[in-house]
């Protein structure tokens, strides 16, 4: 990204930011979050604190999703809107476009229903980041367009129009429509000079740069950056910071002052890496690469590209992966590296039609086929009219036939594909069938196995435990020594009898329900052995689910903790269960020793068959996320759950 996009937090003000240092500030809001009286406030308190770790994605939408549960539960639209919008933001600063995109669009009814027009147009404009840097120009632009309607003539959102100037400059200079684009930076300075706005200030000077670049002025652009890289090294913001270097040894690569555009880009390199820019970071290696190039030092070019594809393919950005493609395919032509530089180059090619980088060349041979086509027909006319007559005859009767032709194949192929699809259906058919009997089996065999469970378990409770009352009480009136050792014993089999029944059919988890009975379970072993620490958050869970999901999600969660006590030499296991608005989420991640994943369909041993028939009976779906040689598993299942019960 060669350009600096501000995005818009449209953080209504909660009244709880106090002069503070960052740390100091932190552990104000997070004793907000534990102690307020009501959960508006502590749902405030969770939107300061995205705000203020939104470069660091886990922590951010952590706090954000504690915050949307707390304002979900009282229908608090400020606290909705705001935690939506700023976790947008997070998903965009770590290159995740789609998840923001999906954010803004939860942020924008509560934006509405606020009748707040400022808001409204700032969701408009963060969307239209998100389609840019996604490269659907067109769509940015008609969000900014549309975003505009909202911020004129309103004196409250002068930093927001500032900023929709801005970005539509952004949009009609990657069209190259320079002279376009230079009016709306110079609206953005101009407005943001007036409100003594430095941050926004300094993007918009990265901006005008960049245009006066683009427009061959490299010597101008570098006053501009200039001014950019100042106010951000006033302002310790080293994501700015990065982004001004950056530019900066673009301008000097174009002046051919290489060696100081490797100063820059280096600069560029370390500043994007302490912001944690990951996008940045892609961009800076790719420049490295072009300039190490340029001054013929291929293994350093190699290097830095490589480390700039392997960022770019993780973020899945086709413009970032076009001009790193195109970097890769010159620097291996010129290192000879003739394979390479193929693969490079039809990688290339395929993200250049992708972002419909040919069309221009496409339409122009187009038109000079067509010039050539018509020319050579004009000579014919004029000197053989005759002749052009009977081949003009010959080619309509050839036309004709090959129309024909045409229609014959297409009717074959037609009938052809109709019989495929229709085999195809019948297949699709039968497996849903024989798949939905296979669940009805597997599901009445787990309901009868879990109702034999719990008969058998209140059995054990009730027939041998009062047994074992009576015989304790018979001993007891004995009175004689070996009745004391025999009363022991017996305490000790009615413990045993007990832990059994709770492993057979725990009776909190029928009484009380899944949190309660994941509460017992985490305790228990907790209890029973100090090696593992392990932590149950659970949120929303207000309501009870049905008792078969209950048992079935219950036994999923007893059968990989049992695993993980085996086999993961772990520390801590921590488990969060959260249900919000029909989807119910469980996660259970430990900082263990990673493993195959693949390699539990080969397992001899029931326990994962055993969790894949009860997420299959649930209609769940679930990711599981290790590898051998990394630290840490996490399995993550989602399932819809749209009926409770009190």
């Amino acid at each position: 990204m060669k350009t600096f996009i501000i995005l818009l937090l449209g953080l209504l003000s909660s009244g709880l930011c106090v002069a503070q240092s960052p740390s100091s500030m932190v552990d104000s809001l997070l004793r907000v979050t534990r102690e307020a009286p009501h959960d508006t406030l502590k749902a405030e308190a969770f939107v300061q604190l995205v705000a203020m770790h939104r470069y660091e994605r886990d922590a951010a939408l952590a706090y954000g999703r504690q915050g949307l549960s707390l304002a979900r539960k009282t229908n608090f639209l400020r606290g909705i809107y705001n935690l939506y919008n700023q976790m947008g933001v997070v998903h965009d600063i770590a290159g995740e476009y789609l998840w923001a995109l999906e954010a803004y669009k939860m942020a924008l009814p509560a934006a509405e229903k606020l009748k707040r027009p400022e808001l409204i147009g700032s969701i408009y404009t963060n969307m239209g980041l998100s389609h840019w840097n996604l490269g659907s120009f067109d769509q940015a632009l008609g969000l900014y367009m549309k975003a505009l309607k909202f911020f004129e003539n309103n004196k409250k959102a002068q930093g927001y129009l500032a900023n929709t100037y801005n970005n539509i400059g952004l949009i009609y200079g990657d069209k190259k429509e320079y002279h376009k684009a230079r009016p709306y930076f110079q609206k953005a300075i101009a407005l943001t000079q007036s409100n003594s706005d430095s941050f926004n200030l300094a993007a918009y000077y990265n901006n005008m740069g960049n245009v006066s670049r683009d427009a061959g002025n490299p010597e101008e652009a570098l006053d501009w950056f200039g001014r950019s890289s100042q106010i951000h090294r006033a302002l310790n913001n080293a994501y700015g910071l990065g982004m001004a270097w950056y530019n900066m040894a673009g301008a000097y690569q174009e002046m051919r002052k290489y060696g100081l555009a490797q100063e820059a880009g280096i600069k560029s390199l370390e500043a994007r890496e302490k912001a944690g820019d990951r996008m940045g970071i892609a961009l800076a290696h790719n420049l490295l690469a072009a300039n190490y190039q340029n001054l013929q030092k291929l293994s350093q070019a190699i290097f830095h590209s490589d480390k700039a594809l392997d960022i770019a393919l993780e973020l899945g950005s086709n413009t970032l992966l076009h001009r790193i493609y195109r970097n890769r395919w010159l620097i291996f032509k010129e290192a000879k590296r003739v394979d390479d530089a193929l693969e490079a180059h039809i990688h290339f090619k395929q993200y250049s039609d992708s972002l419909n980088l040919a069309d221009a060349d496409k339409r122009l041979r187009e038109v000079e086929v067509r010039y050539e086509v018509d020319k050579k027909d004009r000579e014919i006319a004029l000197g053989q009219a005759s002749l052009k007559q009977k081949e003009l005859a010959l080619l309509r009767r050839n036309q004709l036939i090959a129309a024909l032709v045409v229609v014959l194949l297409l009717l074959m192929v037609l009938g052809l594909a109709l019989r495929s699809r229709y085999r195809y259906k019948q297949q699709q058919q039968l497996a849903a069938a024989n798949l939905q009997m296979q669940q009805a089996q597997i599901k009445a065999v787990i309901s009868a196995q879990e109702a034999e469970k719990t008969r058998f378990a209140q059995d054990l409770h009730d027939g041998i435990g009062q047994l074992l009352t009576a015989l304790k009480l018979s001993l007891d009136q004995t009175g004689s020594p070996e009745s004391s050792k025999s009363m022991a014993l017996i305490d000790e089999l009615y413990r045993e009898m007990r832990h059994l029944a709770y492993n057979i059919m725990p009776q909190t988890l029928l009484k009380k329900g899944l949190e309660n009975a994941l509460n017992e379970l985490v305790q228990r072993l907790n209890h029973s052995q100090t090696q593992i620490n392990f932590e149950l958050n659970c949120y929303g869970m207000d309501q009870r689910l049905p008792l078969e999901s209950e048992q079935l999600l219950y036994r999923i969660m007893q059968e990989w903790l049992t695993n993980v006590m085996k086999y993961a030499h772990c520390r801590k296991v921590v488990i969060n269960l959260d249900f919000a608005d029909g989807q119910l989420s469980l996660m259970i991640e430990d900082d263990g020793r990673g493993f195959d994943a693949s390699a539990l369909a080969l397992s001899k041993g029931h326990g994962w068959a055993n969790i894949e028939s009860r997420l299959g009976v649930l209609g769940a779906s679930y990711e599981l996320d290790t590898r051998i040689g990394r630290q840490g598993t996490t399995l993550n299942i989602a399932l819809s759950m749209p009926a409770l019960t009190a």
